[in-house]
């Protein structure tokens, strides 16, 4: 089967299938390719499986046209692309200039769209978790929806805002939780649950999302 290698000083063989599909080998450095091809050769069923589940997700997922007449989404509603004056958003749709390049307009109305979006929602769900983060940041990520620092500085992708209004909230107290407990531990749950008590729903519903678009 062909795969990638990368090698690391990690102790353990792995295995991984990407959203594309493709198979990854992630294996200590001193093992032997004969070694990998054996250990690859064992999981070969594993891994025919989940690359044709994987391919099945990836021919379902929505085309996204950053072009006049295209649909985009924006907190789990369609909206068309319009040909206007400059670039904005309005309940009408997403208008953008006909004499400029397309999706780069678009790229950054989702940008200023999610700063806004989540910038209000982490000031409405900052009071209830008991925390201030020290900043906030639009990237955009294709792996994550958010992430919190360290520092406690929290990092959002833009395209987060595709999502409905109850997933994108349930992302920002997540992150927003992450700050009074950076881990996945019960303590941490309780905290989430606290404010959202049906966060099991929406952290389901999210992972459907992310089958979807991401």
């Amino acid at each position: 089967m062909d795969y990638q290698l990368i090698r690391s000083n990690r102790k353990t063989l792995a295995l991984v299938v990407t959203r594309e599909g493709k198979l990854e080998v992630r294996a200590p450095k001193r093992i032997s390719r004969q070694e990998i091809d054996r250990f690859v050769e064992s999981r070969r069923g594993w891994a025919l499986r989940h690359q044709e589940q994987a391919r099945q997700r990836m021919a379902e997922r929505p085309v996204l046209r950053y072009e006049i007449g295209g649909r985009l989404p924006f907190l789990g509603r369609e909206y068309p692309v319009l040909a206007g004056e400059k670039a904005g958003f309005s309940a009408e749709g997403f208008r953008v200039r006909e004499d400029r390049p397309i999706e780069p307009q678009l790229i950054r109305l989702f940008r200023e769209l999610a700063r806004k979006e989540l910038a209000g929602r982490i000031e409405r769900y900052a009071h209830r978790v008991g925390v201030r983060p020290s900043g906030l940041r639009i990237t955009s990520a294709s792996t994550r929806f958010g992430s919190c620092s360290g520092k406690n500085s929290l990092s959002f992708s833009y395209k987060l805002i595709w999502a409905a209004e109850e997933l994108v909230d349930y992302v920002v107290v997540h992150e927003l939780c992450h700050i009074r407990q950076h881990n996945h531990s019960a303590a941490f749950w309780q905290e989430v649950e606290a404010v959202l008590p049906d966060y099991r729903l929406r952290e389901q519903a999210l992972r459907e999302f992310g089958r979807v678009y991401f």
